[in-house]
């Protein structure tokens, strides 16, 4: 199935709305670069998040150097039609170590791993290849309002916390 996204007009970044434990709505940009999926720890307390799972710390490379990240446990991840169960993500502080940033974080490609997705940066669109079993992704704005089509793209309208 082949999903529309955003692109920041500013800097070409594209952005994608995820959902987060069927609840949470987060802005994220989605970095093929990148191999996991890093949650900036200030939109989740925003939310009012339930930070409770975090299993382990870990030091992450990235192209500015190396930062230290907490590894948390997630129960549902969904975007692009596409859900992941027990995900472990990366979660950090960027205010703290001064990155002021318009996203909620990054979606790494670790989200989709076990699936085959294609990215179209001319016609802004995604195309996942996984059997249609398999794209069960449940938008909550889909379900505040069911006459709306959100099937077809990956932006659901951001809410206020």
């Amino acid at each position: 199935m082949t999903y529309k996204f955003e692109k920041d007009p500013v800097n070409g970044l594209i952005l994608v709305y995820i959902v987060l434990d069927k609840i949470y709505d987060f802005k994220m940009m989605l970095d093929t670069g990148a191999s996991n999926t890093t949650f900036d720890v200030n939109p989740l307390y925003i939310a009012k998040y339930p930070i409770i799972n975090i299993h382990e710390t870990g030091t992450v490379e990235t192209a500015s150097g190396y930062m230290e990240v907490d590894i948390m446990q997630t129960k549902v991840i969904s975007a692009f039609g596409h859900t992941v169960y027990d995900m472990k993500v990366q979660v950090y502080d960027y205010l703290k170590h001064g990155i002021l940033s318009d996203y909620d974080g990054v979606l790494g490609l670790d989200f989709f791993e076990d699936t085959e997705f294609t990215v179209n940066m001319k016609n802004h669109t995604l195309h996942n290849t996984a059997p249609p079993h398999q794209q069960n992704a449940q938008y909550r704005c889909q379900e505040e309002d069911p006459g709306s089509d959100y099937s077809t793209h990956s932006t659901c309208p951001r809410r206020n916390f």
